[in-house]
């Protein structure tokens, strides 16, 4: 994780608001380690965009199809910020365990250093599965209810010394929705 966060420091400098930005995306990554959250795309993109916002910054909250190099398809989310893309989970295996890439910083991957090879929101390979139709369709507050969207929030902002009630993040969160890329719903 080391090499990681060196590469993704070396890219934050040529972002605005870019020492902000690595620091959420480190906290993200350790907690994502950590938990070891695998598969866990939508709850950690999902708590990468509300974090980004509570500092002030505009992301964009994105789900759809990826595609990685070798050929597989895949649904995922992540987060956009000035159009680039940022992605913790995409470094973790997935449910299935399988490994994809490493993270995803600025849309940088940050075990090669080389723009990532990962094709976002393609739209030329079907549908979002089901389960994914039913993330797409839920706001924030109806995913939040059953994925610990808010306490995960929490624990994240303890790890930076400060306090966040779950009820103001609903508030302030629970309307947001998914953009999705690469298909319509």
């Amino acid at each position: 994780m080391d090499q990681w966060m060196n590469r993704a420091r070396e890219v934050s400098q040529g972002l605005e608001n870019g020492n902000q930005i690595l620091d959420i995306y480190k906290t993200w990554l350790e907690l994502s380690q950590l938990n070891e959250w695998l598969g866990a795309c939508h709850i950690t993109s999902a708590g990468m965009f509300v974090t980004m916002n509570d500092i002030g910054l505009t992301p964009e909250l994105t789900i759809g199809i990826v595609e990685a190099p070798n050929g597989r398809f895949f649904d995922h989310s992540w987060v956009e910020l000035d159009d680039l893309i940022f992605d913790v989970a995409i470094g973790f295996p997935d449910t299935d365990g399988e490994y994809v890439s490493a993270p995803i910083f600025a849309s940088q991957d940050i075990g090669t250093g080389r723009t990532t090879s990962l094709r976002y929101g393609v739209n030329d390979k079907g549908l979002l599965s089901p389960p994914a139709r039913n993330v797409a369709s839920e706001s924030l507050e109806e995913y939040g209810k059953n994925n610990n969207l808010w306490q995960r929030v929490e624990v994240f902002w303890k790890c930076h010394d400060q306090q966040v009630a779950k009820e103001i993040l609903r508030q302030r969160y629970g309307r947001v929705m998914r953009t999705v890329r690469g298909e319509v719903l």
